[in-house]
Order: structure tokens, then C-alpha cells, then sequence
């Protein structure tokens, strides 16, 4: 592997000059189901999909059958000017990011561009075995994207949010895990898939941890919308152009962020409220969303928004270069009786009780430990290996799309094997 330092480096005049990567040959046919590699980075391939997709065959196989494995996660996605910027964090394993082209056709309304990632199936292994996507994954692995855009400008990402609450849905008509693709083939504006998915009924079976759930960010040129199950209640949280290029919720007037934390309910009470801990017991995310914030307004470029992308890896908070705690720092709660918000730490062995004004003193606590002193160093020493025996997540994959343009922007693995910025396109 390369020197990291050295790799960090080049990788940084990159975004500079704008280099971007392309496949290893010039593909002058696309070949459907064919498996096509990038030289400079094994964890990633491209496949253009054949015209026979059939959604409604793959909504069967899904249906509650689909658990990933994973042991944490940070995500973090935004909306401004004509950017959708997005990480998809995940288990550090040999996962790969596989680029699926979706053309448009009798049951396909929109052609699209989208990313598998954190698939089970999905790995380094398939990639080096196979030339082709064998028939039998053809619909199953199209429609596990995470994230992507559609030729109408329509952009959606899937996030994990903890959750405290009523039962899932147990019998919905579709997992959470299509929803990306069931929404970029048949909507034409975000609105469109907010009403989509009102009147569908979504079973949460993408992760099954500690009561995960799965909520999901959607944009258009013109929108945006955050659409959760609260309490089993739909919710979307519209954000609205304010003509100067940024997306603003209703209520609070929040620019267009979502993390790891119902945005519903961030916009119902705010943030660092007794309210919001009262009702969302584990508020993660919170930091991620405000290091977003500080750094939208100055963002006018594809680059700008990669920067904002970098600014949230989970490395550099490992490494010290980040103040954002709650994703390994514990859980938050409200008690009834004392009328408090509370921090514990992951093994709930430590409980500070906490005023409005030191949500984030609490968490600092654990990480002035000789277990998370250990961690850390541990994390220095091994986090540009993806290997199945360590324990911490990263950023799998980054993408900023370009609503107008119909194109996507990926940085791979926190730009562990390659450097290079990928260009993909819809058309």
C-alpha cells in the first residue's frame, strides 16, 4: 500500500485540480450485467443493467429476508445549490462500492445512476470471481442501492437512525432496503416520492441492530424533503429554497442536513433540548450535522462539498482532528421523574446527568479514558486496513451529486486505495 501520508498528499492537490477517474479501459460497449474494475481501487466496479429489471420480482426476495451485518455507522447527507453531498459509513470490511446503471424501460420510468454499498454480497471476493453478474443477484443487487440520482435531477440516500419507539412495520408492502431504487425509477420530483412513499407501507429490515432504523434524504434541483416513521406515524420535513441557493426547514429554519438522528423530531423540539432527549433517546449525530452547517455556506463547488464530505470521515475524529462525540461516546436519554437529560457511557457503567449547556462536557468524559486512549491508538495503527477482525467503521464511500447534470462524484474508502475523484453520469 502506499505511504499514507504521501497518498493524503496527492490526494489533496487532486481536489485542487479536479483530477477525475474513469474506468481502467476505455469501455467502448456497455455490455449489461458485465462487471467492469477500476485498476487504482479493487473495492470498486461499474455495471450497466439490462433493460429486464423487474422491481416487483426483487420486492418478493427482499421482503423481510435482508439483514446486513454491521457494528456502526455515521452517515451524514446535505442539500445546497444544486449539490447533494452524502458519506455512507459502514463496517470496516471488504465491502465493495459497485456503480449500477439503471436504463429506462417498460417498468423502469427513469433511467438512474445509483451506489450498492454494505452489501453482504457485495464484497471484494464477488468482484474478483465474477466477470458478469450472475442471473440470479440481477434484481437482488440493483435494488440494494444506498444511494443515488435518476435523470429527472431526483437524488435519495439511505441513513441509519437509532430508535426508541413502537414496532416496525412487520408486513409492508416494500423493505426500507428498495426504497432507493423504488423512488428513483418512478419519481420525477422529490414531492413525487414523498407522496410515494406516504402511500406505501415500508417494512425497516435493512439493519437490524439495537432497534436501527432506516430514514432517507431526498432532492430535486428546486427541493428537499427527510422522510422518517416515527412511532410508526410518516414524516416528512420539507426544507424550502430560500432563493439564495439554501434549503431551509419550516419550522426552525435548519438547513437541509440529515446524520443519525430523526430530523422530525430535531425540527419538532431542536436541538440540545430536554424535549429532543426526552422523545430520541440516542441523539447521534448531532456534531456531524453542525460541522455540515458551519461549512455550507462558503460550499459553491462540487469540491466545496467534497471538502464538507472529508470534514465528517470518522478517521479524523479517531485521529483527534474532530470534535464530534456521540457516535462513540454512548447514549442520551431524558428521565421522567427527575425531569433531566442523561449521558451514559456504551456499557452503561457511567451516568451524568446534564444541564441544556453541557450535552457534549458529558461525552468528553469518556474520551479522556484509558479505554478509549487504547482504542484510538489501536484505530492509528490499523484504520487504512480492511480487515474482517477490526471493529471500526469508516467512510465507504463519499459522493456529491449534481442535480442538474445528472452526475455523481464518488471518493472512495476515506480515499484509502485511490486518490482519484470518480465521474458518474446518468446519460
Amino acid at each position: 500500500m502506499k505511504n499514507i501520508k504521501n497518498l493524503l498528499l496527492t490526494a489533496m492537490a487532486l481536489m485542487v485540480l479536479g483530477t477525475f477517474g474513469s474506468c481502467t479501459n476505455k469501455i467502448e460497449e456497455y455490455t449489461p450485467y458485465q462487471i467492469n474494475r477500476f485498476e487504482d481501487n479493487p473495492y470498486l466496479a461499474e455495471i450497466w443493467w439490462g433493460e429486464d429489471f423487474d422491481f416487483e420480482a426483487t420486492k418478493e426476495v427482499l421482503k423481510n429476508k435482508y439483514n446486513a451485518p454491521a457494528e456502526g455507522g455515521g452517515c451524514s447527507s446535505w442539500h445546497k445549490d444544486n449539490f447533494h453531498g452524502r458519506n455512507i459509513d459502514w463496517t470496516m470490511r471488504d465491502f465493495a462500492t459497485i456503480i449500477i446503471h439503471m436504463p429506462k424501460s417498460e417498468k423502469v420510468k427513469y433511467a438512474s445512476v445509483g451506489l450498492v454499498a454494505g452489501n453482504p454480497v457485495a464484497t471484494k471476493d464477488f468482484l474478483d470471481q465474477n466477470t458478469t453478474v450472475p442471473e440470479n443477484l440481477r434484481d437482488v443487487l440493483a435494488t440494494s442501492i444506498v444511494d443515488g440520482v435518476n435523470e429527472c435531477g431526483v437524488a435519495i440516500n439511505h441513513n441509519i437512525v437509532p430508535y426508541d419507539g413502537k414496532a416496525y412495520e412487520s408486513d409492508g408492502d416494500i423493505t426500507s432496503v428498495v426504497v432507493c431504487r423504488y423512488v428513483l425509477d418512478n419519481c420525477a420530483t422529490a414531492k413525487e416520492a414523498v407522496e410515494l412513499l406516504r402511500s406505501t407501507k415500508v417494512t425497516q429490515a435493512v439493519v437490524k441492530l439495537a432497534n436501527d432504523y432506516s430514514h432517507f434524504f431526498i432532492s430535486d434541483p428546486n427541493s428537499s424533503y427527510v422522510v422518517e416513521w416515527i412511532d410508526k406515524e410518516f414524516v416528512a420535513t420539507e426544507f424550502k429554497a430560500d432563493g439564495k441557493g439554501n434549503f431551509l426547514s419550516t419550522e426552525k429554519q435548519q438547513p437541509a442536513i440529515m446524520t443519525n438522528y430523526f430530523v422530525g423530531m430535531a425540527e419538532k423540539y431542536g436541538f440540545k433540548t430536554n424535549e429532543f432527549f426526552k422523545n430520541h433517546a440516542a441523539g447521534a449525530g448531532i456534531e456531524r450535522a453542525e460541522t455540515i452547517m458551519n461549512m455550507l455556506d462558503s460550499a459553491k463547488t462540487v469540491n466545496d462539498h467534497l471538502d464538507i464530505c472529508k470534514a465528517v470521515w470518522f478517521r479524523l475524529f479517531c485521529q483527534g482532528k474532530s470534535e464530534w462525540y456521540t457516535e462513540n461516546a454512548g447514549l442520551y436519554g431524558y428521565d421522567e421523574t427527575k425531569g433531566k437529560a442523561w449521558w451514559s457511557n456504551a456499557d452503561k457503567s457511567v451516568t451524568h446527568w446534564m444541564s441544556d449547556d453541557d450535552v457534549y462536557a458529558a461525552a468528553q468524559e469518556l474520551f479522556r479514558s484509558e479505554v478509549m486512549t487504547n482504542y484510538n491508538n489501536d484505530f492509528n495503527t490499523n484504520w487504512d486496513k480492511i480487515d474482517s477482525q477490526n471493529t471500526y467503521w469508516f467512510t465507504q464511500h463519499s459522493v456529491v451529486y449534481d442535480l442538474k447534470a445528472c452526475k455523481g462524484y464518488i471518493i472512495m474508502q476515506e480515499a484509502l486505495s485511490s486518490p482519484e475523484i470518480i465521474e458518474v453520469s446518468v446519460k
